[in-house]
């Protein structure tokens, strides 16, 4: 549909119908339309105008047209008055409008036309617009701005015009608060007009600061304490202990900049030597401002730290970046730039350490530093697309393990970690070989070690001793799990042995852990990130949603330029049936995976692109990706690593691609050998149900599903009904291939595999099945004629979406609809409607 937009110029307000004559003009340039309404200078005369403006609109015939009218209350009273009365009845002319306004009056000419109120943008929807426009825009960087805004897109792009090349991209710091540009001056000045002197004055001191401490202030004002008061009370201020900041951060840059830069000088001097005897961190921020502002560098990053502890991000990031700004030489401060790294860690503000570590020069006089430091790089790092220089991290361990053998220790643990989650297991394998020369003293660490020898083990498809695994599972949960860490690498042992009901109750102890009560921090981050990445391995969609929604709501770790952020994100819409989406979203986690050099990541997007393409019918294009993931599992002794195996068999029948599907299971059949995967088990009899013929075929798949246990992966034992439904069918057994679909249909329900649900129920008998219930009216007399439509299509297996499309109709409706027919006839799902009406 086209648009167009026009924007109101509010310098013509007081000519009566101005604006209405542009509105018309921009949408036509038929002589006398605009003339017609121009007539129309009595208030009797407007709805007879009205209707003569929507009678010409109507006979232009105009295609499918959207006007947007931007600051529509700005328009003169007149042409308000005709638009209102146009805009609820443009039935039949082609047009529809949509305008802004900041508010619409109770009693005025848009009364009767429907609202939505638009809210400001959250941050994380300011960075997401910020990172698709700005390429190389540092995450951090847009973050930290974004802060500064309330949620005001124009006003993002208008403060990262201004930026640097450098401190767009992090390598510089930033100036905060941030600069005043026209825009923020038009959103502030309603504000910062209606103070009072004395508050003005007030506010111009608190604007020089992130905090200020309210004693201060009053040693400085005489009316200060009732002043705040009142601040507090009308919500400009906001009271956090004893300090005080201004509630809305775009005032105070207002404010801030407003000041000239000698005025502001002195100010800060004065307020410096006011705040001494308070707060010391806070002092040094008014006097970094004076000629020897390098000297106070330590005293900031003192403060950023403290200011951490106290969980005042925003003010930590200030003192932090001001700070910055004023070192002369990184390696005299690193002491302070560790501690603040770490402790933004220990909150889980991992993108925030990653930015501040990375400014950091180790003192390789001081014993030990060295080896903090990359500690402390690595853990920042730990998610983001950054790959490890190998050889380093040795010289490293090996150059300064004598004087911290448990910061060594750990080092190479973390080291080992990254490269697991990438699937590099000889690189892996490599830094814990390094542990024998390097082993620690304290037992929980070389523990670490034996458990990150036993993941990569266990991703290598090397058996393992079953007890092992249960009497690590009982010291867990008696207690003797050991700390987060320690525990984390335990939850993920399980989930690459497949112990994923272990993995979960792993997960909720380390969740519940002293040290992550409230999923605060980076254990509690990495323990959500074993909860997500557990459950996709497997394949519980409903949990898998779950944690994913539950990872985002929190602080974003995964940094959102990267491959797995991305796989993430396609998971997601496949997950939902949006695979329009998964799709878009496969192909930027590709070209990213391209970009990392991880080929774990680009394999797993193409096994997924290929089950999408199973979904969607499209087999041959399943074909294409699914024998690239196969030529890429040679990477991967381990063949359960890439569950593409059942899939591209699957396929491969479909297409009638019969000796390749032979020769497919044969390598699947080799790469197991005497491994002890449950996986590979069933999926290896899948794939030998798949390539027999005839009725030899259905007593494979019978004998398949007599293998699984009772709730045991029922994305799996769907898939494998859903198969020998689809051969049944062939076969001409189509009451037998009914009962197995909607079995399918029930198993995916259960995990939530809500694009399997959708595909077993697209098949001709249903539709046939479908035709022959609505002749049934006995069981549909109770209906009407909408909701017998709605039984059809949902038989006929259309889901949701393409139901409400077809019948013009909001998805909430046909929700509505559904739900009444369930209601009515005692079933709680799809499946169990349409068992019971075919």
């Amino acid at each position: 549909m086209p648009a167009r937009l026009m924007r109101t110029n509010s310098a013509e307000a007081d000519y009566p119908l101005s604006g209405l004559a542009s509105f018309l003009s921009s949408l036509t340039d038929v002589p006398g339309l605009a003339e017609l309404a121009l007539r129309a200078h009595e208030r009797d005369g407007m709805f007879t105008a009205a209707k003569g403006v929507l009678s010409q609109i109507r006979s232009l015939g105009l295609p499918p047209t959207l006007v947007l009218i931007d600051d529509i209350d700005l328009m003169d009273a007149e042409s308000q008055t005709l638009l209102g009365i146009i805009a609820g009845r443009l039935g039949g002319s082609g047009l529809r409008i949509v305008a802004t306004a900041t508010a619409v009056q109770a009693a005025g000419p848009f009364v009767s036309i429907p609202v939505a109120e638009l809210s400001p943008l959250n941050l994380e929807q300011l960075v997401d617009i910020a990172a698709g426009r700005i390429a190389n825009g540092e995450e951090s960087t847009l973050r930290i701005v974004a802060g500064y805004l309330g949620g005001n897109p124009g006003l993002m792009f208008e403060q990262l015009a201004q930026l640097e090349p450098d401190q767009l991209i992090g390598s510089a710091p930033l100036v905060l608060p941030v600069h005043r540009t026209p825009s923020l001056d038009l959103v502030t000045r309603p504000t910062i007009s209606a103070l009072d002197p004395v508050a003005r004055k007030l506010l111009e001191t608190v604007a020089l600061a992130p905090m200020s401490h309210s004693s201060a202030l009053i040693d400085q004002y005489a009316q200060a304490e009732d002043a705040i008061e009142d601040m507090v009370e009308a919500e400009i201020l906001e009271r956090r202990g004893e300090y005080v900041c201004l509630a809305d951060p775009r005032v105070r840059t207002q404010l801030n900049w407003d000041l000239d830069s000698r005025l502001r000088r002195e100010l800060h001097a004065d307020i410096a030597v006011r705040t001494e005897p308070f707060d010391r961190h806070l002092a040094a921020w008014h006097r970094s401002f004076g000629h020897h502002g390098h000297e106070c560098v330590d005293e900031l990053l003192a403060g950023a730290i403290w200011l951490v502890s106290q969980r005042q991000i925003a003010a930590a990031v200030e003192f932090a970046e001001r700070a910055l700004g004023r070192m002369v030489r990184a390696e005299h401060h690193a002491v302070f730039l560790i501690r603040l790294c770490t402790g933004l860690l220990r909150v889980g503000e991992m993108r925030l350490a990653a930015r501040y570590v990375d400014r950091a020069e180790p003192d390789r006089a001081v014993p030990g530093q060295v080896l903090r430091l990359a500690t402390a790089q690595l853990t920042a790092h730990l998610f983001d697309a950054r790959t490890m220089d190998d050889d380093r991290v040795q010289t490293l361990v090996r150059t300064h393990a004598g004087s911290n053998q448990e910061a060594a220790g750990l080092v190479l643990v973390l080291s080992a970690f990254h490269r697991a989650e990438r699937w590099e297991i000889a690189e892996g394998r490599a830094f814990i070989s390094s542990a024998a020369n390097t082993t620690p003293v304290i037992d929980v660490t070389i523990e670490k070690l034996q458990v990150m020898a036993e993941i990569l083990d266990a991703l290598d498809g090397v058996p393992a001793d079953p007890r092992d695994i249960e009497s690590r599972v009982e010291r867990i949960m008696r207690g003797e799990g050991g700390p987060p860490s320690l525990l984390i690498l335990q939850g993920r042992l399980m989930t690459h042995r497949e112990r994923y009901a272990e993995a979960r109750t792993i997960v909720s102890v380390a969740l519940n852990h002293p040290m992550t009560r409230g999923r605060k921090g980076i254990w509690g981050d990495l323990a959500t990130y074993l909860q997500v990445t557990n459950e996709m391995a497997a394949s519980e969609f409903r949990l898998g949603r779950t944690a994913i929604a539950d990872m985002i709501l929190r602080s974003p770790t995964i940094s959102r330029d990267t491959s797995f952020r991305a796989l993430l994100g396609a998971w997601l819409s496949y997950s939902l049936d949006e695979l329009d989406v998964a799709q878009t979203m496969l192909s930027s986690c590709l070209g990213l995976a391209l970009e990392e050099v991880d080929h774990a990541a680009f394999a797993q997007a193409l096994a997924l692109r290929g089950a999408i393409g199973l979904v969607e019918g499209d087999a041959e294009a399943a074909v294409v990706d699914l024998r690239r993931v196969s030529d890429l599992s040679t990477r991967f002794r381990n063949p359960t690593l890439l569950r593409h195996w059942a899939d591209y068999v699957e396929a491969c029948v479909i297409t009638e691609r019969f000796d390749e599907a032979k020769s497919v299971v044969e390598a699947l059949e080799l790469r197991l050998g005497h491994g002890e995967s449950r996986w590979g088990q069933l999926a290896l009899q899948r794939c030998r149900a798949l390539v027999a013929v005839d009725l030899n075929s259905v007593e494979l798949f019978t004998t398949c599903i007599k293998e699984f246990g009772r709730d045991e992966s029922r994305y799996e034992f769907g898939r494998t009904l859903l198969c020998l439904a689809d051969r049944l069918a062939a076969l001409g057994l189509e009451g037998e291939g009914r009962r197995a679909r909607m079995a399918a249909v029930t198993a995916f329900e259960t995990c939530g595999a809500v694009p399997w649900s959708a595909r077993a129920n697209r098949s001709e008998w249903t539709s046939r099945a479908s035709e022959e219930v609505l002749d049934q009216p006995d069981q549909l007399d109770q209906f009407g004629s909408e909701e017998r439509e709605v039984i059809r299509r949902v038989i006929d297996g259309q889901r949701t979406r393409e139901i409400a499309g077809a019948l013009y109709i909001s998805t909430r409706t046909v929700e509505l609809r559904l739900t009444s027919i369930y209601r009515a006839l005692g079933v709680a799902s799809r499946s169990e409607l349409v068992s019971l009406l075919t």
